[in-house]
């Protein structure tokens, strides 16, 4: 079989769709000699400038293909030469939105990450609902198959677009800890940043629906109560949708009095990140809505406590060493960090660690393997239409 995972995602900055490819990449590779897929990198030639974001997979690959593309006016991705970028391809994936016509031997497999702008659309413009709304019915009319990160999302698809489950399949992409991530100085990622001992760490871009203002009032509650505890946050501080997000957090941190207990690094390099990570007593995570939490798979696969808010797709991920709290409520995150605070303590180079790793690298077969099972459902799937 012959899979074509394509790269279109880097130079917007989306995190998570870069670590998205880089796992199917490994996933695949990770495979037997009898399974495994001959694996061809899709290059977008528009993405050259991220390229440094794959580097680490390129040796896991037979073959990079540059595709010469982009967006026009209305933007709609346009590819100029498909014939010759996915020829002897079994399947590509995920297809760019508004590629709708591939070359007539391909299944048209397309990715949607979460549909947020339906469960929360308070956090959308009325032009951004009508333009997510158009695309993703776009998707379900033209699909020989939809894939999905999490079933919560498979029960959205059918709730809002119609797809039913033969149109339908979910691959839940996983976290694996690369060999440098357990090699790692972590006193000195601690050290470069600022950051003391014993304290908590939350990765979130500083969106609305991350939802800090329920951990900073929890930590407030708590202080309160005589427990302070020092917490860490990295991500974007930039909402394009709410610009005015971030200074009112910071706002909130003054008025709470917790600033003296909150650090906040913003954008920081992804491999200091994981440092940090496993320094860290515990991971907090109380984000209202998610696909698949990027979040939730790191701290499982570092063997991290993580404390998350109950929505759906968290109970779903269901990360060993996890603690569910009610989402959106200051009181119950503070019960639940009291709670769990036994569990709390830095991991690196401890057997929960170890651990983790293990099982990791056996997610990660299943990862490929689901790949693989895709590839043959998509082309199932389009010869019965």
């Amino acid at each position: 079989m012959r899979i074509g995972i394509y790269v279109q995602w880097g130079v917007e900055g989306w995190t998570g769709g870069i670590n998205y490819v880089r796992h199917l990449v490994m996933g695949a590779a990770a495979l037997p000699p009898r399974l495994r897929p001959h694996i061809v990198l899709l290059f977008d030639a528009a993405q050259a400038p991220a390229l440094h974001c794959y580097e680490g997979i390129l040796p896991l690959v037979d073959e990079v293909r540059v595709v010469s593309g982009g967006r026009d006016a209305d933007g709609v991705f346009r590819v100029q030469d498909p014939e010759t970028a996915f020829a002897g391809l079994d399947l590509a994936y995920p297809l760019p939105h508004g590629f709708w016509n591939p070359p007539s031997h391909l299944p048209r497999v397309f990715w949607i990450p979460d549909f947020q702008h339906k469960r929360l659309p308070r956090f959308f413009s009325g032009q951004e609902l009508a333009n997510r709304d158009a695309l993703f019915a776009e998707i379900a009319g033209q699909a020989d198959m939809v894939v999905l990160s999490s079933e919560a999302a498979r029960r959205d698809l059918s709730e809002f677009y119609g797809v039913q489950a033969d149109r339908s399949f979910v691959l839940p992409f996983c976290t694996v800890g690369e060999a440098d991530w357990y090699t790692g100085d972590v006193a000195g990622a601690m050290a470069k940043h600022g950051v003391p001992g014993g304290y908590l760490m939350c990765c979130n871009q500083f969106w609305a629906h991350k939802d800090h203002l329920t951990l900073f009032r929890a930590l407030a509650r708590l202080r309160d109560g005589g427990v302070e505890l020092p917490l860490v946050c990295t991500g974007s501080v930039h909402d394009y949708r709410a610009p005015g997000h971030f200074p009112m957090l910071q706002r909130e941190v003054q008025r709470l009095g917790i600033a003296g207990q909150v650090r906040i690094l913003g954008l920081i390099d992804r491999g200091d990140q994981i440092q940090l990570l496993r320094g860290a007593d515990a991971v907090v995570h109380p984000s209202l809505f998610e696909g698949w939490s990027t979040v939730v798979e790191d701290a499982r696969a570092l063997g991290k406590t993580i404390v998350y808010s109950d929505i759906d797709v968290h109970l779903e991920q269901n990360p060993p060493h996890g603690v569910p709290f009610r989402a959106g409520d200051p009181v119950d995150l503070a019960r639940a960090l009291l709670q769990s605070r036994s569990g709390f303590g830095p991991t690196a180079g401890t057997e929960r660690e170890a651990q983790a790793r293990e099982q990791g690298a056996e997610r990660l077969l299943r990862f490929g393997m689901g790949l693989v099972h895709l590839a043959r459902a998509a082309a199932a799937g389009r010869g019965a239409r």
